[in-house]
């Protein structure tokens, strides 16, 4: 009898919040009507917050954040996820900070590398940008997406923190594109996807224009100048040249050094 009653209650409150659209499961609240739903986690940002200044008390400044975003990663490539020492690749250093850190394993994510960056930097999907497939030599960007977005770099620059990005970027190289100009403090890297700058200098791999001289030297013209480097409101500049694919191999060297 008292399972009755109890599946009855059940069923009714179902109905009765089912009724006025709401689920029991469901702690979201919206604080405006153009964002996504959150669930409010207050004890969580109070232990954040105070963390956050007692560190700042203790050291004088504010934590270092450090992302890597890694292209072609296969989720079984690292050894905290089976990979590793088993595939012949040893991942010691990424194993501790998934063994001491805090790990994230459910997420949206996209297939490409463009929408992918523009999620991260901005927080929303990239439809809302634009940004939603790879930027491609000679594509005509008639509008900045960073005229509407707010890039992580403006929200810690807003909180006091320094930002630089070093590396590939590709999501726009028009004017006023690239990361020094849409709030990083320091950029130092390739503004384009990375075959643009080997496949321009091999010319086998335009085997298919060799009967087409116009197209082959338009493609050849199309070539990045190389490494570009920049701070926030200067101008961008030819950091490390690239004219063969000697100075293709130095690149990763170049990037290594300008982190320490």
């Amino acid at each position: 009898m008292k399972k009755s009653i109890l599946t009855l209650l059940v069923i009714f409150m179902t109905y009765h919040l089912s009724a006025q659209n709401v689920s029991v499961f469901d702690e979201t609240i919206v604080l405006k009507d153009n964002l996504e739903p959150i669930i409010p986690r207050p004890d969580q940002e109070k232990i954040a917050t105070q963390k956050l200044s007692d560190l700042e008390a203790k050291t004088g400044q504010k934590p270092n954040i450090l992302i890597f975003l890694v292209d072609d990663l296969g989720w079984g490539d690292i050894g905290v996820n089976g990979g590793g020492v088993a595939v012949g690749a040893p991942t010691p250093n990424v194993d501790r900070l998934a063994r001491e850190g805090k790990r994230f394993t459910s997420f949206y994510s996209t297939p490409t590398c463009t929408s992918s960056r523009a999620m991260m930097l901005t927080g929303r999907q990239p439809i809302r940008s634009g940004l939603t497939r790879p930027l491609l030599s000679e594509d005509k960007v008639t509008t900045n997406p960073w005229d509407v977005e707010v890039t992580q770099a403006k929200l810690l620059s807003s909180a006091g923190c320094k930002s630089a990005l070093i590396g590939k970027w590709h999501i726009g190289e028009a004017e006023n594109m690239l990361p020094h100009e849409v709030g990083f403090d320091y950029f130092y890297g390739l503004p384009a996807v990375q075959s643009d700058y080997t496949q321009f200098l091999v010319e086998r791999q335009y085997s298919d224009m060799i009967n087409n001289k116009e197209l082959h030297d338009k493609a050849f013209q199309l070539q990045p100048e190389g490494l570009i480097t920049g701070v926030k409101g200067g101008k961008r500049e030819v950091g490390f040249e690239i004219k063969n694919l000697t100075d293709i191999r130095q690149v990763e060297q170049k990037l290594k050094n300008e982190w320490y």
